[in-house]
């Protein structure tokens, strides 16, 4: 219908429903489709008078009353406040991308491609303004050029100065580089006909790559791509390996499927490319592989193959997250590309477009052509602003814009017909994997490298002591809801709240959107069973933490097994926090745990008198301090 306030869509006979301004969505029963055809704009007694006969009074109601709780709750139908519409408007101005890219009809000579670059990656950190994560992306022609890049003494010299220069601006730089590998693409049974790059990205830490690592990289053999992926893991503590794919037409059916089986663990789709370099390119067809590509992805995280596939992943954690981007092209205001030789463009898909040369590093740059960029997204775009794809499209690709329409401003509305299709199958994507448990946070940040240390690191810690970690996810609702309810543990009732409602409802909401603040897991052992729950969570004094603890049987507190893994557990935890030092509550009855705190070093630092309300009357809870030590 026609002006809806919540999108309704249908996918493979599944009903589904969008809200445009938060990203949250949702499945719909046949009553919920139904009455989301006349709300919010009817009232509860005209909805019910329209649906009689096709529905249940009772049942129209609570659908009703469900669809309140969601708008009570600020995750629909919300109107943004004057304040917020002015900040969508507000243009994040700073570069925080540029691409420096190999044209091979310039053959340019090494010594000046390097030195083209440093001179971008110096203009990036002079227009970077407030961003402080920047990238300098290097792309080669062919391998051969970019061994030679990479082996060079100037290079080196160069990357570690552009690093130093942005740890003293305050600033994190990130150095990818790559190649092109449609070559040796065309010789893969499964990637012929495609353009194929193959790119290394550091971890943007602020540390500069050592002259080792990048002679290692220059030595590794680029003939075969199948043998790539173990070349990634062999370099995995620097950089995180990237194979990015730039169909080659409307079919590209079973890629996922074959660069998984492969050893990829990340994978990007350049699903723009193809439709500036292939004029005739069907965008109705182009979707349909993307979208069966889609399916596959998620039919291998469902059987728990954990890899990264760009565009979905970044799609799926948008959705989760409710964060609706209006301009996700970030070119010729975020981000600029250059030519070996320096010429200066918009983005690297607007380069061989003389309308679109901004200028050179060597000489002056177009500032007006520049500027032009300031008002494209989809907020700035009227087609966009009456799309209700705006907030996950986000206006879509200039470049792309550029090649179909002429005018990077305006969209081609059978490429956007389609985008609309493909963003409606990533939805129920998503509603199928989140059902099933799947974490999308870990799937995005799967690949991070020298990431600070956490609680996950538990897992690792504890496996040789039988117990094992791992962060809670959607599927435990039903477990937490069965151990939380009725349950009298200082895990459940001592918290800042004083005393937890133990409702289902309450309970499943806990654990699809956890606190931003504290970080939960679940305790295993080792073949996988749940035993317990462990939670840190950060105190207003520096250094200081809470920390709650609960073991489903009373006997594990006991266990030899348990008292000697608590102290490698909690030195990984507080490290990865960044405390010195937590608190743990016993709550009445709990004389096991007591005993497990003690034997674990654990001291007794006192008494809370009459801290829980618990079945009528008052009760103290004992307060057990650990301070890791420095050979912790």
């Amino acid at each position: 219908m026609t002006g809806e306030r919540l999108h309704r869509f249908e996918v493979d006979g599944t009903r589904y429903a969008l809200d445009p301004e938060t990203c949250f969505c949702f499945e719909c029963d046949e009553a919920s489709w139904d009455v989301l055809g006349h709300y919010p704009t009817e009232t509860v007694n005209r909805i019910c008078h329209l649906l009689e006969g096709r529905h249940p009074r009772t049942e129209v109601e609570e659908v009703i009353g469900e669809l309140e709780w969601l708008r009570s709750t600020k995750s629909i139908l919300q109107t943004p406040r004057q304040e917020e519409l002015a900040r969508r408007f507000e243009l994040e101005t700073g570069l925080r991308e540029m691409t420096v890219l190999e044209i091979p009809a310039e053959g340019v000579p090494d010594g000046v491609f390097v030195e083209t670059a440093a001179m971008a990656g110096r203009l990036l950190l002079a227009r970077s303004e407030r961003q402080r994560a920047l990238r300098l992306d290097l792309r080669m022609a062919g391998a051969e050029s970019w061994r030679r890049v990479l082996a060079s003494d100037a290079w080196h010299g160069a990357a570690g100065e552009l690093c130093r220069l942005a740890n003293q601006s305050g600033k994190k730089l990130s150095l990818s580089t790559g190649f092109d590998a449609s070559e040796q693409a065309a010789r893969s049974k499964f990637l012929a006909g495609h353009g194929v790059e193959v790119s290394f990205v550091s971890a943007g830490d602020g540390a500069p790559p050592p002259a080792e690592a990048w002679r290692k990289l220059a030595a590794v053999k680029t003939d075969r791509l199948d043998k790539m992926p173990g070349f990634f893991d062999s370099v995995s503590d620097i950089f995180a390996g990237r194979l990015t794919v730039r169909p080659g037409g409307d079919n590209f059916d079973g890629m996922v499927a074959a660069l998984e089986k492969a050893g990829f663990a990340w994978v990007e789709f350049d699903t723009d490319a193809p439709f500036i370099t292939l004029p005739g390119l069907d965008p109705e067809r182009f979707t349909d592989s993307l979208l069966r590509n889609a399916s596959d992805y998620a039919e291998l995280l469902l059987k728990g193959r954990l890899l990264r596939v760009e565009p979905f992943a970044s799609l799926f954690l948008q959705i989760y997250h409710g964060e609706p981007k209006f301009r996700r092209d970030p070119a010729g205001v975020n981000a600029l590309a250059v030519t070996g030789s320096g010429g200066v463009f918009p983005g690297p898909h607007f380069m061989g477009i003389p309308a679109c040369h901004a200028g050179s590093l060597r000489g002056n740059l177009d500032a007006d052509l520049l500027r032009r960029f300031n008002d494209a997204g989809a907020l700035t775009t009227p087609a966009c602003l009456r799309c209700w794809a705006r907030g996950l499209c986000g206006g879509g690709d200039t470049a792309l814009h550029q090649a179909r329409t002429g005018d990077f401003r305006v969209p081609d509305p059978v490429w956007c017909g389609a985008r609309r299709r493909g963003i409606e199958g990533a939805v129920a994507a998503f509603n199928r994997l989140s059902g099933a448990g799947v974490n999308f946070t870990r799937l995005h940040g799967n690949l991070s490298r020298r990431a600070r240390p956490s609680l996950w690191t538990m897992a690792r810690a504890a496996v040789q002591l039988r117990i094992s970690a791992r962060p809670l996810e959607e599927a435990d609702a039903p477990l937490l809801v069965r151990w939380e309810n009725w349950n009298d543990a200082a895990y459940f009732t001592f918290t800042e709240g004083g005393m937890l409602l133990g409702a289902r409802y309450d309970r499943e909401m806990d654990a699809l959107h956890p606190s931003p603040v504290a970080q939960e897991l679940l305790l295993t052992r080792r073949d996988g069973r749940p035993m317990g729950l462990v939670r840190v969570k950060p105190d207003l004094l520096p250094g200081l933490g809470w920390l709650w603890l609960y073991l489903r049987k009373e006997e594990d507190y006991a266990a030899g097994a348990v008292r000697s893994s608590l102290r490698m557990l909690l030195g990984e935890a507080l490290r990865g926090r960044g405390l010195r030092r937590v608190i743990t509550p016993a709550g009445p009855g709990e004389d096991a745990l007591a005993g497990c705190l003690a034997a674990a070093g654990f001291i007794h630092a006192g008494t809370a008198r009459g801290a829980l309300f618990l079945h009528g009357k008052y009760h103290d809870v004992r307060l057990f301090a650990y301070e890791i030590a420095e050979t912790d």
